[in-house]
């Protein structure tokens, strides 16, 4: 993998839990995604975007609802 391609991780404060990196989504595009998963008791969530700040709100989000419902 070359310098881009690489999947690089990123953090969410106060969800040290979640799993997140951004990746390039083809060897033939500049566009770079966001991925983030996260799992509470028996749920998980996963979430991809293009915008990084957007895939930690709703992750941060989803990690709320999940932990209500868990």
């Amino acid at each position: 993998m070359q310098g881009k391609d690489k999947p690089e991780p990123f953090a969410i404060d106060g969800l040290p839990g979640a799993q997140c990196r951004t990746y390039s989504d083809s060897t033939f595009s500049e566009t770079r995604r966001a991925t983030c998963s996260i799992a509470v008791g028996r749920y998980t969530s996963v979430f991809t975007d293009v915008q990084v700040e957007k895939v930690r709100q709703v992750t941060s989000a989803a990690y709320l609802i999940l932990r209500g419902a868990a």
